[in-house]
C-alpha cells in the first residue's frame, strides 16, 4: 500500500466493521432519502454502477426502492474488508475490487454511474472526476461534501471513533461545477439534501 493512500485506511483494524454499523445505526433515513431521488433521477430498473459501493449499504436502499435488481447492478470499492460486508450482505450480487483511479471499464461503456460519498475521501476530486467521466455513457450521479466558498477545504485529520486518518474534504461548488462543465458534459444539475454541506451533482453526457 501506498503511504499516501489514505483513503485505505478503511481497511485497517475493523475500521470498515465499525463504520458499516454506524452507517447501520444511524443513517438509514439518510440512506432512504438518497435512494429516493436516485429513483427520481434515474427510474426502476436501471443498469448502474456505483463506484466505491462500501459495505452495500447504497445497493440495499436501491433495492429496496425498486431503482435496481442485483442482476443490474454492478458494484465496486478499493476497500477488501468492506467488499467482504457486501458480498456477506448480497452474495449474489456483482460486486468487484475497483480503483476510482483506474477503473477496468471501455470509456463510455457505463450508462449510469453513482458514486456517493467518496470524493470527500480523497486528497482531490479531479483525477477521480475525469475516470468515472470517461466510463459513463449517459448519466453520472455524484454524492459529496461541498461548500459555498471559492476555494476547497482540505482537510487530512485522525478521527476519534477509528483511530486512523482521513480525507474530510470539503469541495467548493463553484470550482466543482466549473470543472465538469469544461469536461464537455451536456448539463449539471445540482441537488441539496437539506444539509449545509452535501449535494448530489447530477451529469448528463448525453451519449447516443
Amino acid at each position: 500500500m501506498s503511504e499516501n493512500r489514505y483513503w485505505e485506511n478503511w481497511d485497517k483494524e475493523g475500521v470498515a466493521k465499525k463504520i458499516d454499523e454506524l452507517w447501520l445505526s444511524s443513517e438509514s433515513g439518510w440512506y432512504s432519502t438518497l435512494a429516493q431521488h436516485i429513483r427520481d433521477t434515474f427510474g426502476t430498473d436501471v443498469p448502474m454502477l456505483e463506484v466505491g459501493c462500501g459495505s452495500g449499504v447504497v445497493c440495499q436502499s436501491l433495492l429496496k426502492a425498486g431503482v435496481v435488481r442485483k442482476g443490474s447492478y454492478i458494484g465496486g470499492d478499493v476497500s477488501e474488508s468492506m467488499l467482504r460486508i457486501a458480498h456477506q450482505r448480497f452474495p449474489d450480487a456483482s460486486l468487484l475490487k475497483l480503483d476510482i483511479f483506474r477503473l477496468p471499464f471501455v470509456s463510455h461503456s457505463q450508462p449510469n454511474v453513482i458514486c456517493v460519498s467518496v470524493l470527500q475521501h480523497l486528497p482531490g476530486y479531479s483525477d477521480a472526476m475525469t475516470e468515472l467521466l470517461r466510463v459513463t455513457k449517459d448519466r453520472l450521479y455524484v454524492v459529496s461534501w461541498f461548500v459555498d466558498d471559492a476555494d476547497d477545504q482540505i482537510s487530512f485529520k485522525p478521527s476519534m471513533r477509528w483511530g486512523q486518518r482521513f480525507f474530510e474534504n470539503h469541495y467548493s461548488i463553484e470550482k466543482f461545477i466549473r470543472f465538469v462543465k469544461a469536461a464537455a458534459v451536456r448539463r449539471v444539475n445540482v441537488h441539496d439534501f437539506g444539509y449545509s454541506d452535501v449535494h448530489a451533482i447530477t451529469i448528463d453526457e448525453g451519449g447516443g
